[in-house]
């Protein structure tokens, strides 16, 4: 044999051919054990079955026997209960013939079981008071008296079987059957009663284990404890065992499963609860002694298994020698080529396998075209290369734009994932990890994700762009974004994919909102100026006929009896003067009354309202004057401050709960500088100087943020008869005197509101109104001008029952004309603020 043939051999030995022969081993080994555990599975199941239905019929079994045999004790008691001879010799007992009845009874008893194999014990019990025993077969019971049993108190009446209880003399198990003895006359006498010899029972089930291999056949109490005739023990049993099937016969049920007896060994037991023994039954089998069959079927299977693996692996091996050879020195050679080495020299297969024969030749083509193909190959690799190049350089470029733009821009497939992300998207969302791999609803909050998932399925799915907004938050901050979503259309292997680019139009977005505030805020100014030129209008015309109404009722006055003017003239004045103030508030309110301003000191307006906020304040409410000495004095309309003191105080006591409470006021003087008290913010707005500052609070229910808001709105009141002006008309007075009005109030704590007047020098002394008679108006000359005719109609009449001589004309343009045509023609000219064509003041 020449040294290339030994090397092959050896190869082939040692290489395919032992591979080829180990794997049909492995394959015969794995077929084999397979099928041994198939067969044990199968085996072992029908096993179970047949073992669990063997042992069912054999727990059904002793449960009839054990039915029957008590069922043939009770016929015994029940038949011999019947026989007059017990209720004749029973009533004997009182007399002197009570030796010769017990003696009957003796003998009769003693018949009835011989033996003793089925009654442990038989006795009569007399009804004569309670349950005494008057003939036993246990001579030594005679003359005792029984604790009241049951089964003398039911067995009084029919046959009576109590089933299984603890014998009040041992504790032992007992069984007992009672039925009534009557004698001739059908009187009942006594009870008969037969205590079992449960030693029956135990040859019923020693006599089926005779029968049966290597079963256990047991009976235990409702209490759990093994029954039996000896006591409440058994041979290798303590009292109570415990195991799953004893816990199920207790809880009433039957079955036959594998479980763990109260050895702890694996049985396959079948139990059941005997209803009317009050008894469980189990009939038990090691399962190592069940399955055993199974076991033996499964060796056998392994044996046959494990020497057919080894004759298919000889059979293998002399196989694998014919086609191992040559299949080995193909491998040798392929080895070569994918080594780099194109020129190989292909062996000779003319001897080889024909399949492996054409084998050969084809590898050798192949080889030929192959060498073909290499020599292009390389030339195409150098124009990849450089095409690489230019993409990377391409590449790099396109992702430092994208990266240092200010847009969030990146690509996400369908179902959510990043694949793609810019810098700004990175440290938006990513808190400096990569977002790429990471899923939308682990980066942006629950909302968004939801509305995100429904623009790139649409965008998917109807492939076209998306346009859309969303706010996001960044660093605690709300940001803006108008997005662009659009499929990836025509890049290969991402037709699911979709991207985005998202423009921050935060700024914007702030701007526009800015915008619409200043615009609310404007249509709010505009609609309380509206509402101050409509007051002003409405309260001009109806002051104009208040003023002619009052006029002409104090004509009424003069002319008419004072009986008659305090019946009805002074009721229609008071009425028509209410309006008149009611119509100030709305002048005030518009700028549009015209003002007597002078000196007026604030403590001196507050002592002569003193009667008035007397009246005003509930009598419950506490009133506390604060007033410094050197608080000032104002210039304003007297009037007007009075109205706002009122006012103020009015709103303090309508807010203390049921009238009960403190409403304070404090006046004094303070000085505003540049430098302001941290707690005065509400004063910033206000130019520097001295001030006189008038303080009212409350201690009452306080108002709400919106409340407060709106309580300067005219027409707004939380009160259920207000008119909502008091507190509009309020700030129109001490706006129109330069003054600044603020309010701090919340809830539970209260209202306070502060004035502040421009101080003044000079002090009124004396407020008291000057009484005496008017100037004389007689042959003066009046130009009088007023667009209302009622007032014309009023004015001119006055003047003239004055003496003076009145020109009147219906509007200011009429005056003006006859003014200019005879300047000298007039004393004194009278014209009204507001009249159509010019006013009084032009």
């Amino acid at each position: 044999m020449t040294p290339f043939r030994r090397i092959r051999d050896l190869v082939a030995d040692r290489g395919l051919r032992w591979r080829i022969t180990r794997q049909t081993f492995l394959l015969g080994a794995t077929a084999w054990l397979l099928t041994t555990v198939i067969v044990l599975i199968v085996a072992q199941a029908q096993i179970a079955m047949l073992t669990r239905d063997r042992l069912d019929d054999i727990a059904e079994a002793v449960e009839l026997e054990i039915d029957r045999w008590v069922g043939e004790r009770r016929n015994d008691i029940e038949s011999a209960a019947t026989w007059s001879i017990f209720g004749s010799n029973l009533g004997q007992f009182a007399g002197p013939d009570s030796v010769v009845a017990r003696a009957r009874l003796h003998q009769i008893l003693d018949a009835l079981d011989p033996k003793r194999s089925n009654f442990e014990e038989l006795l009569v019990l007399d009804l004569d008071g309670p349950a005494r025993v008057v003939a036993s077969t246990d001579r030594a019971h005679e003359g005792r008296y029984e604790p009241t049993p049951i089964y003398w108190q039911v067995g009084q009446d029919s046959v009576f079987i109590e089933e299984v209880y603890a014998s009040i003399d041992d504790g032992r198990p007992r069984i007992s059957i009672a039925a009534p003895t009557r004698d001739a006359g059908g009187t009942v006498r006594g009870v008969l009663v037969g205590h079992l010899n449960l030693s029956a029972i135990d040859r019923i089930i020693d006599a089926r284990r005779a029968r049966e291999d290597d079963l256990a056949i047991y009976l235990v109490t409702k209490y759990g404890d093994p029954f039996t005739s000896s006591g409440f023990s058994r041979e290798g049993m303590d009292r109570g065992p415990q195991s799953f099937g004893i816990q199920q016969v207790l809880e009433g049920s039957r079955g036959v499963e594998t479980y763990l007896d109260h050895d702890r060994n694996s049985v396959v037991g079948a139990y059941r609860w005997l209803e009317d023994r009050q008894l469980g039954l189990l009939v038990e089998k090691p399962a190592s002694e069940a399955f055993d069959p199974a076991r033996r079927v499964a060796l056998l299977t392994l044996l046959a298994g494990l020497f057919a693996s080894i004759v298919l692996a000889i059979a293998s091996r002399s196989v694998a020698r014919q086609i191992a050879e040559p299949l080995e020195l193909l491998a040798s050679a392929s080895g070569k080529v994918s080594g780099g080495d194109m020129h190989v020299a292909l062996p000779d297969m003319r001897f080889a396998p024909t399949e492996i024969t054409t084998l050969s030749d084809n590898f050798r083509d192949m080889l030929d075209r192959l060498r073909l193909s290499y020599g292009q190959l390389e030339s195409q690799v150098d124009v990849a290369t450089s095409a690489l190049e230019d993409a990377e350089t391409s590449r790099t470029l396109l992702q430092s734009i994208v990266d240092n733009s200010t847009s969030l821009i990146g690509v996400c497939s369908a179902d959510g994932v990043f694949q793609l992300a810019n810098r700004r998207m990175t440290e938006a969302l990513g808190e400096g990890d990569s977002l790429v791999g990471r899923t939308l609803a682990s980066t942006l909050p629950d909302a968004l994700v939801r509305r995100a998932h429904v623009v790139l399925a649409q965008a998917v799915h109807e492939q076209r762009v998306i346009e859309t907004e969303f706010d996001v938050t960044f660093d605690g901050r709300e940001f803006h974004f108008f997005a662009v979503v659009f499929p990836l259309r025509g890049a290969p292997g991402r037709n699911d994919e979709v991207g985005f680019i998202a423009l921050d139009r935060t700024d914007r977005v702030r701007a526009e909102q800015t915008r619409i505030e200043l615009e609310g805020q404007l249509q709010h100014a505009q609609k309380l100026e509206s509402l101050g030129i409509l007051a002003g209008g409405v309260a001009h015309d109806f002051n104009n006929l208040l003023q002619a109404i009052l006029g002409h009722i104090s004509f009424l006055e003069d002319d008419l009896p004072p009986d008659l003017v305090e019946a009805h003239v002074e009721p229609v004045m008071v009425a028509a003067s209410r309006a008149a103030e009611l119509t100030g508030q709305l002048l005030a309110y518009a700028g549009r009354r015209s003002l007597r301003r002078e000196s007026v000191e604030v403590n001196l307006a507050l002592r002569q309202l003193s009667e008035l906020i007397a009246v005003t304040l509930p009598k419950s409410a506490t009133f506390v004057q604060d007033l410094s000495p050197d608080a000032g004095a104002v210039e304003a309309d007297p009037a007007q401050v009075s109205q706002v003191l009122m006012n103020l105080l009015t709103n303090a006591a309508d807010a203390l709960p049921d009238g009960r409470g403190e409403v304070r006021i404090r006046t004094r003087a303070i000085e505003l500088g540049p430098q302001r008290a941290p707690n005065r913010p509400d004063v910033d707005e206000v130019a520097s100087g001295t001030y006189v500052e008038i303080v009212v609070a409350d201690t009452g229910v306080g108002m709400d943020e919106d409340t407060v808001s709106r309580i300067f709105e005219p027409f707004f009141t939380t009160k259920e008869t207000g008119r909502g002006l008091g507190l509009a008309a309020v700030t129109g007075i001490v706006q129109g005197s330069g003054g600044h009005l603020s309010v701090d109030s919340s809830p539970g704590s209260g209202t306070t509101f502060t004035v502040l007047f421009p101080r003044v020098d000079s002090i009124v002394e004396d407020g008291a109104p000057r009484t005496g008679p008017g100037p004389s108006l007689r042959d003066v000359r009046i130009l009088f001008a007023d667009d209302e005719p009622g007032v014309r109609q009023f004015v001119g009449r006055a003047l003239t029952r004055a003496g003076a001589s009145v020109s009147a004309f219906p509007d200011g343009r009429a005056a003006l004309d006859a003014f200019l045509a005879a300047p000298d023609a007039w004393d004194i000219c009278v014209f009204d603020l507001t009249m159509p064509e010019m006013g009084g003041v032009q």
